[in-house]
Formats: structure tokens, C-alpha cells, sequence
């Protein structure tokens, strides 16, 4: 009898045991998670296009293949929002190029926004961001933006609430950031910049152009050809700020939209009164899925973005950059024909396999 009494007591105890480290009720009691001094990752394979500059990475948020995959499922994840309705893929879809694909959307408290919401491609080349570029790095772009109350509006406190009881989430942030107590705001930023710097866009019949062995004149249709001139000399003057295979020089500048300013733009972040009217030249890669455009979404096509270049640069603008030298004709001035062309050549930067990677895909 006491044999068995014995008996009994051990399977209680074991079961007890096993029972405390179930996965739904104990936040430490994860497998496979090495939180010692040795804790390690693996660092991701990114293959940069040859002909990209050198990325430009964090040195405290190297790419990791755990970070990566955390920033994934945070960055389609609803539940980490301040209200749990919005999530980072509400104002980036991946069809339109991470971008929003309209302007001046209402947010989650129904403001209105003022500023186009900027695509997310090639991001591991920028050395700063947003259309004023307040934000010198990406995980203090991302910090801004989804604790804006216009935006998730969320908070420290409020991912820790609803991710630290998340059997998921205690075992993505321990493998990426070394334990369970790692799950915070700083934590949750880098992750998404490790994701979202791995959205590469260089498979457009562009890219199989510049690796092909053919002339321009060879490759594209006549009016993509046509247009390709144009771009790429004072015809169209686009080259000046987008003539790299970033198809931008990711600088700062006043294109002559306005001629008095309601938002000052990169004058606002660096008090210098000779920046007012400067906005960062973006991509024109996937140009034809981020409409609207402009910093404020002003035009809704492209036609009407070539129609203003070529005739409704305000010559008179403060600040105007001396890249527009047809500012003083109001534009390039091109014809109707000059203008469908340009438009199909702009079209050639689309990157279809960009726009359906699974890998940039919710999980």
C-alpha cells in the first residue's frame, strides 16, 4: 500500500510539473529559446542588385532571419494597435507597392491626413525618411508612425499588454531579441525594420533592359523608346532626380508646386528657411500602383502628373531647385504624344514579381 501511495504521488508531481509549463499558461516556459549568454541568430541572406549602392544598415539592428520573421507577422498583425483594427498593412499593401493608393484617407479616429502615404520599396538604401525627413533611421520613421495618433496610435504599454501573453510572440521575440522581457515599442520597431528592408523591387522590364545586351531603341516599344529619351534628357529633365537604378537620388526638393507654402516640408525639420517647399524625391519604381502623388496626393494619375511638369511649374515658387532649368516656360512643355509616351516608359518600372513575392506576403 504505501508502494502505491508512492506511485501516486510521483505521477501527481510529474503531471503537476508538466502542467506548469504549458505553453497557454506560463510566459518563460518556452522551447527551443536560448536566453543564456550564448543566445545567437542567424543573420539573413540579403542579396543586394549589383547595380544598387551599398545598403545602408543598422549596426544595433543587424537583419536576422528570426527578426525577419518576427517584423512579418507584426506587420499584418492587427492586435497591437491602440483599438486592435489597424495594422501596418492597412495603410501598405503590398499590391500597390506598400502604399496606400489613395489620398487623404480617414485614420482610425477619422482625421484626415494631409500627406501621401509613401510606398515601402528599397528602404535599405535610404539614409533618411518621410516626405521632410524628420526620421534619420527607420526604426525611428517606424516609431513615429505607429505611435501617431492619426495612425496605430500605439504605445509601450499597449504591446506589452497584448503580446507578452501571446504564446506566438513570446517565442518570435525571444528568438530575435534574446527573451520574453524583450517585447516592447524599440523591439517591435526593429523588427519591422527588418522586414521591411528586406522589399527589394528589381525585376521590372526596366532591370531586364539594363541586363540585356540591347540597345533602348532595340528593346522597348516606340513609344516606351520615346519616352525613355525623354526621361533621360533636358527634353523631359527627369534624369536630374531620378536617374539612378534607385530611380531616385533620394534628396530633398521644391519642384515648383506652390507658390506660397501650407506645409514647409523639410524646412519644418531642419529650421533652415531655404528648405521650405522641399520634399524627398521618391522612387517612380512601381509609379504606376502608388497613385496618388506629390507629397500631398494632389494628382491622381500620371498623366496629370507630366501634364504639370510640362506646364504648371510655378516659376516663382520659393526655394525652386535649379534642376528645373524650363521652370521660367512653366515646364518642359511637352506635347500630347511627348506626354502618352513618357507615361508608357514610366510604366516599364513596374515590378510585377515585386508586387506578388510571397515572401513580403501575410503568413
Amino acid at each position: 500500500m504505501r508502494k502505491l501511495l508512492i506511485t501516486i504521488f510521483g505521477i501527481i508531481t510529474l503531471l503537476i510539473a508538466n502542467e506548469g509549463c504549458r505553453k497557454d499558461i506560463c510566459l518563460t516556459c518556452i522551447p527551443d529559446v536560448d536566453t543564456s549568454a550564448h543566445f545567437q541568430t542567424t543573420p539573413y541572406d540579403f542579396q543586394s542588385p549589383p547595380s544598387f549602392p551599398t545598403p545602408v544598415f543598422a549596426d544595433n539592428n543587424p537583419l536576422t532571419i528570426e527578426g525577419v520573421a518576427l517584423g512579418r507577422k507584426l506587420f499584418y498583425d492587427e492586435t497591437w494597435s491602440n483599438g486592435g483594427s489597424t495594422s501596418c498593412n492597412t495603410c501598405h499593401k503590398q499590391e500597390l507597392s506598400f502604399s496606400l493608393g489613395a489620398s487623404c484617407q480617414a485614420t482610425i479616429n477619422g482625421t484626415i491626413l494631409t500627406r501621401d502615404i509613401m510606398p515601402l520599396v528599397n528602404l535599405a538604401w535610404k539614409n533618411s525618411f518621410a516626405w521632410d525627413g524628420r526620421s534619420q533611421s527607420l526604426e525611428e520613421k517606424i516609431i513615429g508612425s505607429i505611435t501617431n495618433p492619426l495612425s496605430m496610435a500605439t504605445t509601450d504599454s499597449i504591446i506589452k499588454l497584448n503580446l507578452a501573453s501571446d504564446v506566438t510572440y513570446q517565442e518570435l521575440y525571444a528568438k530575435a531579441f534574446g527573451s520574453v522581457d524583450s517585447i516592447s515599442l524599440n523591439t517591435t520597431a526593429k523588427a519591422l525594420s527588418q522586414f521591411i528592408q528586406i522589399f527589394i523591387s528589381n525585376n521590372s522590364r526596366y532591370d531586364e533592359f539594363k541586363a540585356s545586351e540591347l540597345e533602348a531603341i532595340q528593346f522597348f516599344t516606340p513609344a516606351e523608346f520615346e519616352g525613355y529619351i525623354i526621361f533621360n534628357t533636358e527634353t523631359g529633365d527627369c534624369f536630374h532626380c531620378h536617374g539612378t537604378d534607385l530611380i531616385t537620388d533620394d534628396d530633398w526638393h521644391n519642384n515648383g508646386m506652390d507658390e506660397t507654402f501650407t506645409d514647409i516640408g523639410l524646412g519644418a525639420t531642419t529650421g533652415n528657411s531655404s528648405d521650405n517647399g522641399k520634399f524627398k524625391s521618391n522612387t517612380l519604381r512601381n509609379i504606376e500602383f502608388t497613385a496618388p502623388y506629390m507629397h500631398d496626393g494632389r494628382f491622381s494619375t500620371l498623366e496629370e502628373v507630366v501634364e504639370f511638369y510640362s506646364f504648371g511649374v510655378q516659376a516663382t515658387s520659393p526655394n525652386i531647385d535649379p534642376l528645373m532649368k524650363k521652370a521660367q516656360q512653366g515646364g518642359v512643355q511637352l506635347s500630347a504624344s511627348e506626354r502618352a509616351s513618357l507615361v508608357a516608359y514610366l510604366k516599364t518600372f513596374s515590378d510585377n514579381t515585386f508586387l506578388n513575392n510571397p515572401e513580403y506576403g501575410a503568413q
